[in-house]
Formats: structure tokens, C-alpha cells, sequence
């Protein structure tokens, strides 16, 4: 996979397509309000575009799937610490969790990972 899709997001991507689409209306002269699908099917840039969009969704589909992975993991290490035998290390997670959420890593990775 291209190392430039981690780069681009939604807003980027509709960056992008927004100024091919104006740049083609400026090139063959055409007004503001020509159709974009048109534009697309005139120019033959319907297919490379439809490439595109599922290459990025297909990379948004993998990162989803990853983020949920490493959230659980994190979630599976925070019930491990939380089961422990040790007194001191159930009460840094407790301490963690509920009381220094924003200020504590693992607190704020559980509210993240709690979001989703």
C-alpha cells in the first residue's frame, strides 16, 4: 500500500477531487455548475477516482480494525493489572482509571478506547 495514504484523510481527499474537478473546468472552459459526475465521465477520471476512494476506504477499514485490536489488548492488560495479586498494582490502575484520567496515559487510553 502507498506510504502517502496514512497522510490523507477525509477533508484532503475532498480537497483533492474539488480542485481536479475545478482545474478541469478551468482547462476546457466550462461553467461552475457543470455536473461532477459529468465532468468525471467526460473526462475519464471516473474510474481513477472510484480507485482511489476504495483504496482509502479499504485503508480506513484496516486502521479501524487495527485501533480496535490495540484497544483491546490495552483493555485485556488493564483487566490483568486490575485482577493482579499485588495491592499496589490494583490500586495504580484504580487510581488511573478513576481519579487521573486526563492527566495518566493509561487512564486517558481507556476513556479512548471506551469512546469507540
Amino acid at each position: 500500500m502507498d506510504p502517502n495514504y496514512g497522510m490523507l484523510n477525509c477533508n484532503k481527499l475532498s480537497e483533492y477531487c474539488l480542485a481536479w474537478r475545478s482545474g478541469l473546468r478551468q482547462i476546457w472552459i466550462l461553467p461552475n455548475m457543470f455536473c461532477s459526475d459529468y465532468l468525471s465521465v467526460v473526462s475519464g477520471t471516473l474510474e481513477a477516482l472510484r480507485n482511489v476512494l476504495y483504496k482509502f476506504k479499504t485503508y480506513l477499514l484496516l486502521t479501524l480494525v487495527r485501533y480496535t485490536m490495540k484497544c483491546r489488548h490495552f483493555l485485556n492488560f488493564i483487566t490483568t493489572c486490575h485482577s493482579s495479586d499485588s495491592e499496589l498494582i490494583r490500586s495504580v490502575i484504580k487510581h488511573a482509571i478513576f481519579c487521573a484520567r486526563v492527566q495518566s496515559p493509561v487512564g486517558h487510553n481507556y476513556v479512548l478506547c471506551y469512546e469507540t
